[in-house]
Protein backbone atom coordinates (compact mmCIF):
# COMPACT_ATOMS: atom_id res chain seq x y z
CA UNK A 1 0.00 0.00 0.00
CA UNK A 2 1.45 3.22 -0.82
CA UNK A 3 2.96 5.64 1.64
CA UNK A 4 5.31 7.60 2.98
CA UNK A 5 8.44 6.81 5.58
CA UNK A 6 8.90 10.14 8.25
CA UNK A 7 11.57 9.61 10.65
CA UNK A 8 12.01 5.40 9.48
CA UNK A 9 7.89 5.03 10.29
CA UNK A 10 6.05 4.03 7.36
CA UNK A 11 2.36 5.61 7.28
CA UNK A 12 0.68 2.05 6.36
CA UNK A 13 2.85 -0.91 7.49
CA UNK A 14 3.54 0.98 10.94
CA UNK A 15 0.50 2.88 11.61
CA UNK A 16 -1.86 1.51 9.06
CA UNK A 17 -2.97 4.37 7.60
CA UNK A 18 -4.29 4.67 3.43
CA UNK A 19 -3.27 7.80 2.19
CA UNK A 20 -6.55 9.89 0.14
CA UNK A 21 -4.06 13.11 -0.60
CA UNK A 22 -0.81 13.62 -1.33
CA UNK A 23 0.43 17.05 -2.51
CA UNK A 24 4.43 18.41 -2.20
CA UNK A 25 4.93 21.63 -3.97
CA UNK A 26 7.51 23.32 -5.83
CA UNK A 27 9.15 25.96 -3.72
CA UNK A 28 8.97 29.58 -5.03
CA UNK A 29 11.45 31.12 -6.22
CA UNK A 30 13.22 34.15 -3.74
CA UNK A 31 13.13 37.27 -5.65
CA UNK A 32 15.13 39.91 -5.20
CA UNK A 33 14.34 43.32 -6.69
CA UNK A 34 15.33 46.78 -6.11
CA UNK A 35 13.41 49.59 -7.12
CA UNK A 36 14.43 52.29 -9.15
CA UNK A 37 13.17 55.58 -7.61
CA UNK A 38 12.08 58.26 -10.91
CA UNK A 39 12.14 55.21 -13.36
CA UNK A 40 10.03 52.89 -14.67
CA UNK A 41 10.99 48.91 -13.44
CA UNK A 42 13.25 47.24 -11.24
CA UNK A 43 16.61 45.91 -10.92
CA UNK A 44 16.56 41.85 -10.86
CA UNK A 45 18.91 40.35 -8.59
CA UNK A 46 17.63 37.43 -7.85
CA UNK A 47 20.27 35.59 -9.72
CA UNK A 48 23.51 37.83 -8.55
CA UNK A 49 25.00 34.93 -7.31
CA UNK A 50 25.06 32.44 -10.47
CA UNK A 51 22.51 30.56 -8.63
CA UNK A 52 18.90 31.00 -8.31
CA UNK A 53 17.69 31.05 -4.61
CA UNK A 54 14.64 29.48 -3.66
CA UNK A 55 12.01 29.46 -0.23
CA UNK A 56 11.06 26.75 1.47
CA UNK A 57 8.19 24.25 0.18
CA UNK A 58 5.29 25.37 2.07
CA UNK A 59 2.03 23.81 2.47
CA UNK A 60 2.89 20.67 1.91
CA UNK A 61 -0.16 18.04 2.84
CA UNK A 62 -1.33 14.40 3.10
CA UNK A 63 -4.14 12.90 4.29
CA UNK A 64 -5.02 9.84 5.50
CA UNK A 65 -7.70 7.27 6.52
CA UNK A 66 -8.11 4.95 9.55
CA UNK A 67 -10.40 2.64 10.27
CA UNK A 68 -11.89 2.07 13.72
CA UNK A 69 -11.08 -1.99 13.54
CA UNK A 70 -7.64 -1.38 11.57
CA UNK A 71 -4.87 -3.38 13.87
CA UNK A 72 -3.66 -0.12 15.34
CA UNK A 73 -6.67 1.52 16.17
CA UNK A 74 -7.98 5.37 16.15
CA UNK A 75 -7.02 6.60 19.14
CA UNK A 76 -3.71 4.56 19.69
CA UNK A 77 -2.85 5.58 15.85
CA UNK A 78 -3.59 9.10 16.93
CA UNK A 79 -1.63 9.13 19.79
CA UNK A 80 1.71 6.94 18.31
CA UNK A 81 1.62 9.51 15.12
CA UNK A 82 1.74 12.70 17.52
CA UNK A 83 4.69 11.39 19.36
CA UNK A 84 7.13 9.90 16.38
CA UNK A 85 6.26 13.41 13.64
CA UNK A 86 3.99 16.15 15.41
CA UNK A 87 6.08 19.53 15.46
CA UNK A 88 9.66 17.15 14.61
CA UNK A 89 12.02 17.86 11.74
CA UNK A 90 11.91 14.67 10.43
CA UNK A 91 13.07 13.03 6.85
CA UNK A 92 10.83 11.86 4.72
CA UNK A 93 10.37 9.42 1.66
CA UNK A 94 7.75 8.76 -0.65
CA UNK A 95 6.99 5.24 -1.94
CA UNK A 96 7.05 6.56 -5.80
CA UNK A 97 10.44 8.29 -5.56
CA UNK A 98 12.33 6.11 -3.10
CA UNK A 99 15.73 7.84 -3.88
CA UNK A 100 15.10 11.02 -2.61
CA UNK A 101 14.48 12.40 0.99
CA UNK A 102 12.76 15.55 1.87
CA UNK A 103 13.78 17.28 5.50
CA UNK A 104 10.36 18.39 6.54
CA UNK A 105 8.49 19.65 9.52
CA UNK A 106 4.87 18.51 10.05
CA UNK A 107 1.75 18.68 12.54
CA UNK A 108 -1.03 16.07 13.08
CA UNK A 109 -4.30 17.15 12.88
CA UNK A 110 -7.21 14.23 12.79
CA UNK A 111 -10.93 14.89 12.14
CA UNK A 112 -12.92 11.83 13.99
CA UNK A 113 -17.04 12.75 12.20
CA UNK A 114 -17.77 9.18 10.93
CA UNK A 115 -17.99 6.33 13.18
CA UNK A 116 -15.85 3.63 11.34
CA UNK A 117 -13.02 5.93 10.44
CA UNK A 118 -11.54 9.04 11.06
CA UNK A 119 -8.91 11.25 9.06
CA UNK A 120 -5.60 12.10 9.80
CA UNK A 121 -3.84 15.19 8.19
CA UNK A 122 -0.16 15.73 8.18
CA UNK A 123 0.87 19.41 6.97
CA UNK A 124 3.39 21.60 7.32
CA UNK A 125 7.16 22.69 5.60
CA UNK A 126 9.46 21.16 4.28
CA UNK A 127 13.45 22.50 2.54
CA UNK A 128 13.60 24.07 -0.92
CA UNK A 129 14.99 20.66 -2.15
CA UNK A 130 15.50 16.84 -2.03
CA UNK A 131 18.04 14.97 -1.48
CA UNK A 132 19.46 11.90 -2.33
CA UNK A 133 19.27 9.09 -0.09
CA UNK A 134 23.18 7.99 -0.29
CA UNK A 135 25.60 10.35 -0.41
CA UNK A 136 28.48 9.85 -2.92
CA UNK A 137 30.85 8.25 0.12
CA UNK A 138 28.32 6.28 1.12
CA UNK A 139 27.44 2.22 0.44
CA UNK A 140 25.18 1.84 -2.34
CA UNK A 141 22.06 0.93 -1.55
CA UNK A 142 20.01 -1.55 -3.97
CA UNK A 143 16.57 -0.92 -3.23
CA UNK A 144 15.92 3.04 -3.79
CA UNK A 145 17.99 3.12 -6.48
CA UNK A 146 16.85 4.45 -9.78
CA UNK A 147 17.41 2.38 -12.65
CA UNK A 148 15.99 4.65 -15.36
CA UNK A 149 17.84 7.77 -14.36
CA UNK A 150 19.97 6.74 -10.88
CA UNK A 151 23.95 7.63 -11.28
CA UNK A 152 26.43 5.04 -9.19
CA UNK A 153 28.90 7.51 -7.79
CA UNK A 154 31.56 6.45 -5.49
CA UNK A 155 33.96 8.64 -3.64
CA UNK A 156 35.05 6.90 -0.84
CA UNK A 157 38.44 6.58 0.15
CA UNK A 158 40.44 8.05 -2.22
CA UNK A 159 44.49 7.30 -2.21
CA UNK A 160 46.16 9.88 -4.19
CA UNK A 161 50.11 9.69 -4.89
CA UNK A 162 50.49 12.33 -6.66
CA UNK A 163 47.63 13.42 -8.90
CA UNK A 164 44.13 11.87 -8.81
CA UNK A 165 41.13 13.43 -10.66
CA UNK A 166 37.65 12.33 -9.77
CA UNK A 167 34.69 12.91 -12.04
CA UNK A 168 30.73 13.96 -10.27
CA UNK A 169 28.18 13.95 -13.00
CA UNK A 170 25.64 16.61 -13.62
CA UNK A 171 22.39 16.46 -12.45
CA UNK A 172 20.74 18.76 -10.04
CA UNK A 173 21.45 22.13 -8.27
CA UNK A 174 24.61 22.73 -7.49
CA UNK A 175 26.18 22.15 -3.84
CA UNK A 176 29.22 22.09 -2.30
CA UNK A 177 30.82 18.22 -1.44
CA UNK A 178 33.18 18.39 1.65
CA UNK A 179 36.40 16.65 1.42
CA UNK A 180 36.95 14.06 4.59
CA UNK A 181 40.81 13.80 5.07
CA UNK A 182 42.12 10.83 6.82
CA UNK A 183 45.76 10.84 5.80
CA UNK A 184 47.87 13.91 4.31
CA UNK A 185 51.54 14.60 3.16
CA UNK A 186 50.79 17.73 0.86
CA UNK A 187 47.41 16.98 -0.17
CA UNK A 188 44.90 19.90 -1.69
CA UNK A 189 42.63 20.22 -4.54
CA UNK A 190 43.48 22.05 -7.25
CA UNK A 191 40.93 25.37 -7.73
CA UNK A 192 40.13 25.91 -11.34
CA UNK A 193 41.21 29.35 -11.44
CA UNK A 194 43.40 31.21 -13.81
CA UNK A 195 45.82 29.87 -13.47
CA UNK A 196 44.67 27.38 -11.01
CA UNK A 197 45.48 27.40 -7.34
CA UNK A 198 45.59 24.73 -5.17
CA UNK A 199 43.16 24.67 -2.04
CA UNK A 200 45.43 23.17 0.44
CA UNK A 201 44.43 20.17 3.14
CA UNK A 202 47.12 19.83 5.24
CA UNK A 203 45.94 18.41 8.20
CA UNK A 204 43.33 15.28 8.58
CA UNK A 205 39.70 16.51 8.81
CA UNK A 206 36.65 17.73 6.95
CA UNK A 207 36.96 20.55 4.61
CA UNK A 208 34.41 22.51 2.61
CA UNK A 209 34.96 24.80 0.00
CA UNK A 210 32.56 27.37 -0.86
CA UNK A 211 33.92 27.99 -4.12
CA UNK A 212 33.92 23.97 -5.46
CA UNK A 213 30.56 23.26 -6.63
CA UNK A 214 29.29 20.24 -8.04
CA UNK A 215 25.98 19.28 -9.61
CA UNK A 216 24.04 21.43 -12.59
CA UNK A 217 23.90 21.01 -15.98
CA UNK A 218 27.97 20.07 -17.03
CA UNK A 219 29.94 17.18 -14.73
CA UNK A 220 32.58 18.79 -12.59
CA UNK A 221 36.16 17.17 -12.53
CA UNK A 222 38.00 17.38 -9.53
CA UNK A 223 42.07 17.15 -9.16
CA UNK A 224 42.96 16.45 -6.62
CA UNK A 225 46.94 16.60 -5.45
CA UNK A 226 49.87 15.53 -3.26
CA UNK A 227 49.35 12.26 -0.67
CA UNK A 228 47.18 11.29 1.34
CA UNK A 229 43.60 9.33 1.21
CA UNK A 230 40.38 11.62 1.13
CA UNK A 231 36.68 10.77 0.91
CA UNK A 232 34.69 13.04 -1.30
CA UNK A 233 31.37 13.73 0.71
CA UNK A 234 28.76 15.04 -2.02
CA UNK A 235 24.88 14.49 -1.64
CA UNK A 236 22.72 15.33 -5.19
CA UNK A 237 19.92 17.57 -4.46
CA UNK A 238 16.90 18.30 -6.86
CA UNK A 239 13.73 20.82 -6.99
Amino acid sequence: MFGLTIGGKHTYNDYGLICTKYYIPEPDVKLQRVDLPFASGSIDLTDATGETPYNDRENISFEFVVQDHAYMGWDTAIQTIAMDIHGQKLQMISDNDLAYYYNVRLKVDYDKSYKEFGIITLSGTAEPFKYSVTASHEPWLWNPFNFKNGVIISTADIDVNGTTTVTIPAGGVKTSPSFIVTQTIGLGIVYDTNPPRTLPMSTTGTYRFPQIKCGGSTATTLTLTGVGRVSIAYRSRYL
